[in-house]
């Protein structure tokens, strides 16, 4: 039996700018309502304390990226 390898998160800066990137890639391909948070997290290889410490909502989350824009 193999176990898989465990999920790799990246320290540092740019946590923010990364959501941000993934945010928008998850969101143009399937939309605000079907992207989950833990496929954000999983995406911008940050952890979920990280993700939710940048958004504290997807409301939060969804209102940055439409700023983006």
């Amino acid at each position: 039996m193999t176990e898989s390898p465990p999920v790799r998160r990246r320290r540092g800066r740019g946590a923010r700018e990364r959501i941000l990137k993934a945010a928008t890639r998850l969101f143009t391909a399937q939309g605000t309502n079907a992207t989950g948070m833990d496929q954000l997290s999983t995406a911008a290889e940050v952890s979920k304390r990280t993700l939710c410490t940048h958004f504290p909502s997807k409301d939060e989350l969804v209102g940055a990226y439409l700023q983006s824009l």
